[in-house]
């Protein structure tokens, strides 16, 4: 019994010391040059805790790229260059680091032997190394771990200005490896570069633009990027959708490269067959066709439906021996189920005909209840809303209310500044006037000014409208060139001129014959003397049109010259018509005297 106990020890110690070989013989082997960095473990001076340092977990970090996420154990299939760690569980531990999977696909490890595990998913790899050492050892667990994925070798061809073989880091996506081969490398993917300078430029796809880095701008949508081909090794096809996945986030359109892949890019150009999807879905598009497309998974695509989309149909309109047809199919209806997609359809979703009821106003200032209050748009009225707010108080000024519309709902806003263009093709106007009417637009109000104790009844709201109603501070504002400008209090029967005696009368720059009365709300101007003073009033006082008193000085001396001038040009004529008329005389009399003699 003791003897059989005695070689028991014995073997375990063999193991371990092979063991403990085989891993000092990887790690100096797969070591850096100039690195002497050591991993071990060690007892800390009161014997309480085990410090340990792992120097191949290290290097394995230090060496492998980023990775997106964990590594799909069923997804991912192993290869030449895979590094993988064992560990058994018993009595006696033992712990593999660094399993390095050789050229033909086998995985030695020590003391147990050579397995096949090339082309096998990470997951049948696990099963079968666990089986192989559970037959040479008794273990209450066996863990196997992939410590370092290889880089996938994917073979591009197609409409490729460059086929061939390139690298890519593990788990790395359809949609990463297409922007790298189609738009550029990013800068942490250019070899040999240490500093690299790189600007962040944009790729165009799907009708948006989408930023990277790399060497300039590109269209993704020159290529059928909706119909990749993925060519296994073994001998399976993945076609993949990378519209579906850019446009409606579907992962299972954008799967990851294997090592082995072949990748087909295909070019689209104006005859490859299009699909498209409008209406009342959250993100319409026109695309590449697929033989596998369906309305259900196009309206996925495009984000789903609308708040307002009417469910309950759909229409498709195709061209079919040279006529535009429209079909409406029933989406209740079970035929519909059966429904087939054609190359160039187009599908609309339709809105449904119930009104929203998320459309509201805010209403603010001297009203009894302010606050945002649900409308019906271009139905409900103001007088509808201040009848919902509690109507105005006694304080508020009723001749300065005004409604806040956003310019979202302003017809040039929507359509842009090519509408005003056809004015300047149809119109009979001067550049000069363009540019004018762009600079009175740029200051066009957004406000309608109303009247709360007047019938507003025909005044409908739109959503998102801002209604305002003023305090009443029995006040006018006094501004311009007055010696003291501000808020002065309201007065009956005063005119302009006692209001300007108020701010201690005009300055010099004052224009006096530009004096205006702006009224509150409307904000409409008058002459003084055409309407009354209210509250809320602005009385404006322009200034000269000269801007210092030296360039006022300097236009009196030119206007007195000016007046010289005229003076002297009329006495000049004078002279000249007198020395005429002396002239004349002169001759005449020269003439008479000679004809008497």
């Amino acid at each position: 019994m003791v003897l059989k106990l005695a070689l028991k020890i014995s073997c375990c110690i063999v193991i371990a010391i092979a063991t403990t070989g085989s891993l000092s013989a990887q790690n100096n082997s797969t070591q850096r040059p100039g690195n002497n960095n050591t991993g071990g473990s060690f007892v800390s001076p009161n014997g309480d805790a085990i410090y340990y340092v792992d120097d191949v977990g290290l290097r394995i970090a230090s060496e492998s790229p980023s990775l997106e996420g964990f590594i799909d154990q069923s997804s991912y299939y192993l290869g030449a260059k895979d590094i993988l760690s064992i560990e058994i569980r018993s009595t006696i531990p033992v712990s593999w680091r660094g399993l390095v999977v050789n050229a033909e696909g086998y995985l030695a490890i020590p003391t147990v032997g050579n397995i096949k595990v090339g082309d096998l998913s990470l997951l049948d790899a696990k099963l079968a190394i666990k089986k192989l050492i559970s037959e040479r050892y008794r273990a209450d667990d066996i863990v196997v771990i992939l410590e370092l994925p290889k880089q996938a070798h994917i073979h591009v061809v197609g409409d490729f200005n460059n086929p061939g073989r390139y690298a890519f880091p593990a788990n790395t996506r359809l949609d990463q490896a297409i922007i790298n081969l189609l738009v550029g490398f990013t800068s942490t993917e250019v070899e040999g570069s240490e500093n690299p300078v790189v600007q962040r430029k944009s790729f165009y796809f799907g009708g948006r633009s989408l930023d990277y880095i790399g060497t300039g701008e590109f269209d993704l949508s020159v290529y059928n990027l909706r119909n990749l081909e993925i060519k296994h090794r073994d001998g399976k096809t993945t076609n993949a959708d990378l519209f579906a996945y850019l446009n409606g986030g579907i992962l299972s359109s954008n799967p990851y490269l294997r090592d082995g892949d072949l990748l087909t890019i295909r070019r689209s150009d104006a005859f490859t067959p299009k699909i498209s999807i409008s209406g009342a879905v959250k993100s319409g598009f026109s695309a590449d066709f697929r033989e596998d497309d369906t309305v259900s998974g196009l309206i996925h695509i495009a984000g789903g439906y609308n708040a307002d989309a009417d469910t309950t149909h759909f229409f498709v309109t195709r061209v079919i021996d040279g006529e535009i047809q429209q079909l409406k199919v029933d989406r209740s209806d079970a035929s519909s189920a059966g429904f087939e997609l054609m190359y160039n359809d187009r599908i609309v979703i339709p809105r449904s005909n119930r009104q929203s009821n998320n459309q509201s106003v805010w209403i603010s200032g001297e009203v009894n209840m302010p606050g945002n209050y649900p409308i019906i748009e271009n139905v409900t009225t103001f007088d509808d809303v201040i009848q919902l707010a509690g109507n105005i108080t006694d304080e508020a000024l009723s001749t300065a209310v005004f409604i806040e519309r956003s310019r979202s709902n302003d017809f040039y806003e929507k359509f842009g500044w090519s509408e005003l263009q056809m004015i300047q093709r149809s119109g009979d106007l001067l550049l000069e006037s363009m540019d004018y009417i762009q600079q009175e637009r740029s200051l066009a109000t957004r406000f309608i000014f109303v009247n709360p104790l007047e019938n507003n009844e025909r005044v409908t709201l739109r959503n998102g409208d801002k209604i305002h109603v003023p305090r009443n501070d029995e006040q006018v504002l006094i501004m311009g060139q007055v010696k003291r400008t501000g808020y002065y209090p309201i007065y009956s029967n005063y005119s302009v001129m006692d209001y300007i005696r108020l701010a201690d009368g005009l300055t010099l720059a004052a224009e006096s014959d530009r004096i205006f009365i702006i009224k509150a709300g409307s904000r409409d101007w008058y002459k003084p003397g055409e309407v009354s003073i209210e509250s809320g009033d602005i009385i404006f006082v322009d200034r000269n049109i000269v801007d210092t008193f030296q360039e006022n000085r300097s236009y009196l001396l030119e206007k007195e010259q000016l007046n010289l001038q005229r003076k002297q040009q009329r006495l000049t004529s004078f002279q000249v018509i007198l020395s005429a008329v002396a002239t004349i005389t002169s001759a005449a009399l020269t003439y008479i005297a000679l004809t008497r003699e």
